[in-house]
């Protein structure tokens, strides 16, 4: 029999699913049930836990949640995103032996989403339409000024898992050439049209179009995109960034808008979040920005759910987890 920490409202909504998975595995699993709000410090001994986005998302229920999984014993603790860099309390546990494992590839749909109305936003110029809504203005191009068809340009995804297989997939269906920089060969099921290291992106970048970053943030990621690869790539080129704020230095890219250095790009995370209120990229004409939601969507939480609720199985019978995420 596993214990198990979670939501009460996020298994109150599921349960019937959830019901459904063990049922279907065989797990045995007993849930002690929390709100998020008042997570117990202390309390019988659980041997995993779920970090629903209830919990995170609250200060307090952030707090006693990492204090109640610090307690002795405890083994695996499961994250509804992707990423848990950010997360300064885990290592401790992590070298107790603790295990973490995250939803990864639960939010790729609506992120690959996100990134793909970036492109078609900057590719139509529809910020323009917006902004002559605004001022009741009927701005018409002439032929000259004709966007350029999607059709035959290339985009470069940077970082090609599960966001960045799925946003490849979009590209294809509009008729788009699309090189994977991964450090994996291509594989039978990848869109990509070819899968290249990441040493051969600065070969690349003069050839892109549309550079789109869905990768994660590591050393070898820092600032990838610097002043030296905008300095590659074509004035008509764009870059969108859906991965994390560090991958591009903002120093280098902000004077790259604002000197038309490249045409545009579409941003949804950044390295302060939000930016200042007198940083430029609140009024570059070029530049999209959206407030580090590219995830969000109604259905995260039970994909994540499904995620944690099978890998409770294979946990209760000592098979290796999905999205473990390596010791160092």
């Amino acid at each position: 029999m596993i214990s198990v920490l979670m939501s009460k409202h996020v298994y109150a909504e599921f349960e019937p699913r959830i019901q459904a998975i063990l049922k279907e595995t065989g797990a045995e699993v007993k849930f002690e049930l929390v709100e998020p709000e008042a997570v117990p410090v202390s309390g019988p001994q659980v041997d995993a836990a779920f970090l629903t986005l209830d919990i995170r998302h609250s200060a307090e229920g952030l707090k006693r949640f990492i204090e109640r999984i610090s307690a002795p014993g405890f083994k695996w603790v499961h994250f509804p995103g992707s990423g848990v860099s950010q997360h300064k309390w885990l290592p401790p546990l992590m070298s107790r032996g603790v295990r973490v494992t995250t939803s990864t590839g639960a939010n790729a749909e609506s992120v690959a989403v996100t990134a793909l109305t970036g492109m078609l936003m900057l590719a139509r110029r529809a910020a323009a339409w917006i902004d002559d809504r605004h001022t009741g203005q009927w701005n018409t191009w002439s032929e000259p000024e004709a966007p350029a068809d999607l059709a035959g340009q290339t985009v470069v995804v940077v970082g090609v898992g599960a966001i960045g297989g799925r946003f490849a997939r979009f590209a294809k269906m509009l008729g788009m050439k699309v090189i994977g920089v991964r450090r994996s060969p291509r594989r039978d099921d990848d869109a990509a049209d070819s899968i290249v290291p990441p040493a051969e992106l600065p070969r690349l970048l003069p050839q892109c179009d549309w550079l789109v970053l869905t990768c994660p943030l590591t050393d070898d990621t820092f600032h990838m995109v610097n002043a030296a690869a905008l300095a590659r790539m074509k004035k008509s080129a764009h870059v969108i960034n859906v991965a994390r704020g560090e991958v591009v230095d903002d120093s280098a890219l902000i004077p790259a808008l604002q000197e038309n250095r490249i045409a545009g790009a579409y941003l949804d995370v950044f390295p302060q979040e939000p930016p200042a209120a007198d940083s430029p990229v609140w009024k570059l004409p070029n530049l999209i920005l959206s407030p580090h939601i590219a995830a969000l969507s109604s259905g995260n939480q039970w994909r994540a759910t499904e995620i944690f609720m099978h890998n409770m199985a294979r946990f209760s019978s000592g098979e290796a987890l999905v999205n473990e995420v390596p010791r160092g």
